[in-house]
């Protein structure tokens, strides 16, 4: 077909790469994938005799980026590397980022906290105090919709960090792999720190004394020091430094990425990107550490861990990775920042950020930071004496009065948020099912009570279950296949039309997403059978629920349960969740035979996967982790207006 099409745009011996090949096979194709295929080649060797235009060194292939650029990932993005071809150039320099760590921010560093702690004391004659307090914030977080957590790739306490990982590998020392323990308790300890120095900021005036202000910047750049000769790459920026953690949440926002296709990485065996040791970066000691946050690029949900250094981009010798600009806020799906035609749910999830419940109260604390700037004023309205909120530190009532103040304003906003989510995730879901409840239709309830009946009653091994649902095993659910399982499971076909409009169209939805889909449909329905369709009830069910203290779905923790891998779970092997964690309130080995018991339906002692699945639903309320659609977006911009009000004030802008 390619030889075909080929002559129509000047072009001859056009092959089509490994990768490309792999690029189309990784498709969902059209029903009538041979014109689909027609359309894309034609479209791609349009691209590329586009690019011979201006590109003498163009290679004579069908790459990745020649192919499917119309799909929905390709639309919304403008990709940089090769719209802009020089800019790969500059990524390849040893200046982005090594020397510039090296030559430039480490020096700048000494000299500003030299200045903090021999010059001025007070912001008024003390310019580095000024900039610092007044400058930084601001600057930040301007910086966050356009380049994303660039600043940790510039950050001075790693820039000290990396010359004294240097050293140390060079004397000798064996870094370390990074410990369990540090993705499990560093959001913890980073919002733990990040209080920390909000209060002392706050009861030593940190802002008008640059020998403190210098101490807090070397407070961090120990804690950057000690972990880069302990540990490789950069595990203090990636868990526990508590800048790092706030410019991981609002790096989300950024128009900008650094992402790889899956495709492309097929065959590789190197993994130069996480790894390093390209020969393409063989004069750059920075580069040929490869990903200095130890990310797999083409595995990135969001942008909050990437930093943006570009080792990926200059390691990989197939050039796979691509830096793009994108819509502003798309990790989070807001779609009135996309062109109409690409508005819809099919494409648009409500969030694609993954955080927890640290990570979200450094959001809250720092608009607590902002309050607590206007404590003075707030004494005042309630009738104390404002004076209190410039005391210092004093063994006396009035330093203890203020403290407590300042420990209480800050922690006021994510005390709020977390008693209105308490209250409005059961409400929320709630209203959800009674909606559901109310507008379906008999026929569509008799539909999803036959299929999940006829699920649960077939007693196969969970890859059995699996397999009669994803057929050609691509990991997700296509239409053919469900409509494929809906025949195995007997289901009558007059059912097929309510079951499809129940489920749902859903691009890429896994078996796992389906069966749990499946399942809420059919809980929902024996709710209304039991005459419980009120809100009032409905409510009180969602908050006597236990929770769910994982993201795994219930296909994933029945896997891990399954020690022996024969497809079903033994009283003991379920009776081992207890140790698993898997529960906000633990059950009890009495409680969890009880319900070993109500679950085995079959009285057969074992209980295939969706015998589990039922026991659980019935018994656990699943939670999704998650900043709010609009919340952390909103917090930005009012953190970024006050501080660039307040910056603007004091150096004399406004």
């Amino acid at each position: 077909k390619i030889k075909l099409l080929e002559q129509k745009f000047g072009l001859t011996n056009i092959e089509l790469s490994k990768e490309g090949r792999q690029r189309l096979l990784d498709h969902r194709w059209e029903v009538d994938g041979d014109s689909e295929l027609d359309s894309e080649l034609y479209n791609g060797l349009q691209l590329l005799a586009s690019e011979k235009k201006w590109n003498p060194f163009a290679t004579d292939s069908l790459e990745p980026r020649h192919l499917l650029v119309n799909a929905y990932d390709e639309t919304i993005r403008k990709r940089l590397l090769y719209d802009i071809p020089f800019l790969r150039n500059v990524i390849m320099s040893p200046w982005v980022f090594g020397k510039t760590l090296t030559y430039i921010v480490t020096p700048v560093f000494i000299l500003v906290n030299l200045i903090l702690f021999l010059g001025p004391q007070t912001r008024e004659e003390n310019a580095a105090l000024t900039f610092f307090w007044a400058g930084w914030w601001p600057g930040i977080m301007l910086v966050f919709p356009f380049l994303g957590r660039i600043w940790c790739t510039v950050c001075p306490f790693m820039a000290v960090g990396n010359i004294a990982q240097e050293i140390a590998t060079n004397m000798g020392v064996q870094l370390k792999k990074w410990p369990s323990w540090a993705k499990e308790s560093g959001p913890a300890f980073a919002f733990g720190l990040f209080y920390a120095i909000l209060m002392w900021e706050e009861l030593w005036n940190l802002p008008q004394s640059g020998a403190l202000s210098a101490c807090l910047l070397l407070l961090i750049t120990s804690g950057a020091v000690v972990n880069s000769v302990i540990y490789e790459k950069r595990l203090w920026c990636r868990y526990m430094c508590p800048i790092g953690a706030m410019n991981k949440m609002f790096a989300t926002l950024s128009m900008t990425e650094v992402r790889t296709f899956k495709s492309n990485c097929e065959g590789c065996t190197t993994a130069e990107c996480i790894n390093g040791g390209s020969p393409t970066v063989a004069h750059d000691n920075y580069a040929l550490k490869g990903c200095t946050m130890d990310l797999k690029n083409n595995q990135l949900r969001d942008m909050g861990d990437c930093v943006m250094c570009m080792s990926c981009v200059a390691n990989c010798q197939r050039e796979s990775p691509e830096f793009n600009l994108r819509p502003l806020g798309q990790d989070y799906g807001l779609p009135w920042l996309l062109p109409k035609s690409i508005q819809s749910s099919e494409n648009m999830a409500l969030s694609q950020v993954e955080t927890n419940f640290w990570l979200g109260g450094i959001v809250c604390i720092l608009q607590g930071s902002v309050l607590l700037h206007f404590l003075p004023k707030i004494l005042t309205d309630f009738g104390m004496d404002p004076t209190i909120a410039t005391v210092g530190p004093a063994l006396d009532t009035a330093f203890a009065t203020h403290t407590m103040l300042a420990f209480a304003i800050l922690g006021f906003p994510g005390g709020l948020s977390f008693i209105a989510d308490t209250a409005a995730v059961p409400l929320e879901s709630s209203v959800k099912v009674l909606k559901r409840q109310l507008t379906r239709t008999p026929a569509e309830n008799a539909a999803i009570k036959t299929l999940y009946e006829s699920m649960l009653k077939q007693n196969v091994d969970v890859s059995a279950a699996i397999k009669e649902w994803d057929q050609d095993g691509d990991g997700t659910v296509s239409d053919w296949e469900v409509k494929e399982a809906f025949k195995l499971l007997d289901i009558p076909e007059y059912e097929y039309g309510l079951l499809f409009n129940l489920l749902g169209k859903e691009e890429g939805r896994t078996v796992s997403s389906l069966f749990d889909d499946i399942q809420e449909l059919y809980f929902d329905v024996q709710e209304a059978q039991r005459g419980s369709v009120s809100l009032a009830a409905t409510f009180k069910n969602q908050m006597s629920e236990n929770d769910f203290e994982t993201k795994l779905t219930f296909v994933e923790i029945f896997n891990r349960l399954d020690k022996d891998g024969n497809g079903f779970l033994s009283k003991d092997e379920f009776l081992a969740m207890s140790k698993e964690g898997y529960f906000k309130k633990p059950l009890s080995e009495e409680e969890l035979n009880d319900l070993f018991y109500q679950a085995d339906v079959l009285g057969i002692g074992r209980l295939n996967l969706f015998e589990f699945m039922s026991i659980l639903r019935k018994n656990v309320k699943i939670g999704i982790q998650e900043i709010g659609y609009g919340y952390l977006p909103l917090a930005w911009g009012s953190l970024t207006a006050y501080w660039l009000g307040l910056g603007m004030q004091e150096l004399g802008l406004t």
